[in-house]
């Protein structure tokens, strides 16, 4: 995932035009959105004008002193595997922030995304 940034009104909704339907994305700030790398790589090679505004910062690490080194979300000691064991039982995303309040919705859904996007990825390898 990464942040682009459209200079003006007319290349945001020539990006924005293209990325509905084809790519995950969500507004950050005016003119500034989270898309997928394939996204910008895409927005490029159409010649839309933008700048990588930067990358987000991780959802999920791993230290050895944290949970044994599994993945947890960030600040939290929260398995990021609990996330997709949640939503694989059909529990609402909703009730597992309520259930772990210290996650956030941005990094639930930032978790998703990136998972979402290695999905993508490696079904187009295949």
């Amino acid at each position: 995932m990464v942040t682009i940034t459209f200079p003006d009104r007319e290349a945001e909704e020539q990006g924005l035009d293209y990325l509905l339907g084809e790519f995950p994305y969500r507004e950050v700030a005016a003119g500034q959105y989270v898309v997928p790398d394939a996204a910008a790589e895409a927005l490029a090679s159409r010649q839309v004008r933008f700048a990588v505004t930067g990358k987000p910062a991780p959802t999920v690490h791993r230290h050895p002193d944290i949970m044994s080194g599994m993945p947890v979300f960030v600040g939290t000691r929260v398995p990021a595997r609990s996330l997709i064991d949640h939503l694989a039982s059909g529990v609402p995303l909703d009730e597992f922030l309520a259930d772990f309040p210290s996650v956030s919705r941005e990094q639930a859904v930032a978790y998703l995304e990136a998972a979402q996007e290695a999905m993508d990825r490696h079904a187009g390898a295949a």
